[in-house]
């Protein structure tokens, strides 16, 4: 997957907004009034996140959804990927769709700021998520943690090391790693080291270093400046986990066990929870995205029934030691204590997902969690969207962790190969899923992809009698996924001579880009008869279209996801002879592929004759179904009550997957 070029301020804003936790509690502050009619239609909220690219960002967003679904809201996510422009045209966006509420993690407060506001004024109420009240009073509501709190808790565990590990010290050397760039973070820094201390006195503390160290390459850097100065530095704390890690990787580096020495900051990402497991870092702050998601929710619902909200409301913390770490490493116990597992050896499976910014990745996720809890599979899941390197890292994170089988949504066709290589030859199955790759000795189980573009390329192309000109939105140029489906609308193309292609761009897989994209063919083509793109992106198409409005329209392909079904359905009823198509793409073939695992972790052995695709190892999974102007009001009730993330889906049985084994 290649990297984003905002990555940098990515990270950089991270330290302002991370939070989430369980539970929430109200605070005194006052309240803002909003509107009393009750609804008519059940409560929806707009998500925006600052950025999947960061991991927390990510979980949020998942924890977002499934609170929802809980709840019974409908909701719509999307990423800002740290484009301040971006959030607020999907502020805008949003507006006009008229949800119960917009919750937003801010990019750029002074840039959003206005557009909030007019959401407002239209009376669609906005929940800032990461800012408390004082840094931002201009939304309905803000939703997030003390930043005091989540620094004290930090310098209290560092504390408590400090007496548990050195009792008799009484100076004590340490780094404060900050982030000074938001007034957010700097009370949490202040925090930190007052709770510091006044958790050692009366010894006293040297601040070596106090400054700007919030990634793991600063934090490596800064510390090991300080252990220039200083031959013994006893303890860092950190802004994050990231200064934690970089921490550790310094002493590390200077033949120093980091067990000795005392290291914590807040966040408890999954990366950290192995050094938290094996006492490099004695302690994090956890911030609980599913206690974040679920008050988030709890206020749109409220909003959707006229009820006023706290202009503030605060979730809790956790501190996390060796001594708790292990509900978190235990994976999902609510899932497992609702399944019965099967019986049989208790597998460990890693999974490794480098694109995080659809729902179709989060469904994908979901599904294998719900399988892996049926077959009382220990889940290990390495998740972000990162480069071909950043999933190399995720690769080797998992075979450190010993696991048994290693399911991968891999982002690149050829740069992985070795490293997956090395993992079978240490004995451990492998499945690639959704896309096809040729490492040996993996297992490839998918749609056949090409077939699967194939599909709705020549519904457009036949619908125009095979003259007309044509744009194509892609998904991620070099993904394997896409490169499948672009051969195969290739081919289609080649039996389809008349069809002239006037455009051709890349949406990335994500709906507001491709909105984009598609409002730009539609400005400076004089002439389009049809326009193709993939699912993640036709509903943006389409959204570009009825705004330009053009006459004629031209034809589009459609996608089977929910969100876009419901905007189908309501297109016709303006416009009777619009007409797509949406073929299904199932997010089930995750779970799929960790039922193949299951069967050879268990001894079975994937029958020849069932491989097939260009390198020989691919099983191919059924392709669900076609959604057309036809069936449409068939799928449309089978997705009734499903949020509009939902994409129609499909995933075989464990009978199914005894079937892709020799007898």
């Amino acid at each position: 997957m290649l990297r984003k070029s905002f990555v940098v301020l990515s990270i950089v804003l991270i330290f302002a907004f991370v939070l989430a936790a369980c539970g929430t509690q109200a605070t005194t502050e006052p309240e803002v009034e909003t509107p009393t009619e009750e609804p008519t239609v059940k409560p929806s909220v707009a998500v925006q996140v600052l950025t999947t690219e960061i991991e927390y960002f990510e979980q949020l967003r998942q924890a977002y959804i499934k609170a929802a679904e809980a709840m019974g809201v409908d909701i719509e996510t999307n990423d800002a990927q740290g484009d301040a422009q971006k959030q607020v045209n999907f502020i805008e966006n949003a507006v006009t769709k008229k949800p119960s509420a917009i919750v937003l993690s801010l990019v750029d407060a002074a840039t959003s700021k206005p557009a909030i506001e007019d959401a407002i004024k239209q009376g669609v109420p906005v929940i800032v998520q990461g800012q408390e009240e004082q840094d931002f009073p201009y939304a309905t509501g803000n939703i997030g943690y003390s930043e005091e709190t989540m620094g004290a808790f930090a310098g209290e565990l560092v504390a408590a090391c400090l007496k548990e590990k050195f009792p008799d010290v009484q100076e004590y050397n340490g780094v404060s790693c900050q982030w000074p760039d938001w007034p957010s973070t700097v009370r949490r820094d202040a925090a930190a080291i007052k709770a510091v201390e006044e958790g050692v006195a009366p010894a006293k503390v040297n601040w070596v270093l106090s400054q700007k160290c919030g990634t793991r390459d600063l934090g490596l850097q800064t510390v090991e400046a300080a252990l220039q100065k200083v031959d013994d530095l006893h303890f860092v704390v950190g802004v994050n986990d990231g200064s934690s890690i970089g921490a550790v990787a310094a002493f590390e580096s200077a033949g120093i066990d980091p067990t000795t020495r005392c290291i914590a900051g807040p966040n408890n990402d999954s990366e950290v929870r192995p050094y938290v497991a094996d006492g490099r870092v004695y302690g994090t702050v956890d911030l609980n995205h599913q206690g974040l998601a679920d008050g988030a929710m709890e206020l749109v619902i409220q909003l959707a029934n006229g009820e006023t909200i706290p202009k503030m409301t605060y979730i809790d913390m956790i501190k996390v030691t060796q001594d708790n770490i292990g509900q978190w490493l235990a994976g999902q116990p609510e899932t497992a204590e609702t399944t019965e597992p099967m019986a049989g050896e208790k597998f460990v499976v890693g999974v490794s997902n480098s694109f995080v910014g659809s729902e179709w990745r989060a469904q994908m996720i979901k599904n294998m969690e719900e399988a892996a809890a049926e077959l009382g599979v220990e889940l290990v899941i390495e998740s972000a969207d990162t480069d071909v390197q950043g999933q190399i890292q995720q690769i080797n994170n998992l075979v450190n962790r010993g696991v048994d089988a290693i399911i991968i949504n891999p982002g690149d066709q050829k740069g992985l190969n070795a490293a997956l290589e090395d993992a079978v030859a240490q004995g451990i199955v492998v499945i690639a899923v959704d896309q096809q790759i040729p490492a040996e000795g993996v297992v490839n189980v998918t749609i056949d992809q090409k077939e699967w573009a194939k599909i709705s390329a020549e519904w457009l192309f036949e619908k125009l009698g095979g003259e007309g000109k044509c744009t194509l939105i892609e998904g991620f140029v070099g993904h394997p996924a896409n490169e499948d489906r672009m051969d195969g609308v290739d081919e289609v193309l080649e039996e389809f001579p008349g069809i002239e292609v006037v455009g051709r761009d890349t949406g990335m897989w994500d709906p507001a880009t491709a909105q984009k994209v598609a409002a730009n063919f539609l400005a400076s083509l004089p002439e389009i008869d049809c326009m193709w793109t993939q699912d993640g992106m036709a509903e943006g198409q389409l959204l570009a279209l009825k705004a330009a409005n053009p006459d004629p329209w031209p034809l589009v392909a459609g996608e089977a996801r929910a969100s876009f079904l419901r905007t189908w359905a309501q297109t016709l009823e303006e416009n009777p002879d619009f007409e797509t198509i949406g073929v299904v793409n199932p997010p089930g073939v995750g779970a799929d592929g960790l039922r193949i695992a299951y069967e050879i972790l268990n001894g079975g052995q994937v029958d020849s004759s069932k491989l097939t695709g260009p390198w020989g190892n691919s099983l191919y999974m059924p392709i669900p179904g076609v959604v057309t102007n036809e069936n449409l009001q068939e799928w449309l009730a089978q997705i009734e009550g499903l949020p509009d993330s939902y994409t129609l889906d499909g995933l075989i049985t464990q009978e199914d997957a005894k079937g892709y084994m020799q007898p």
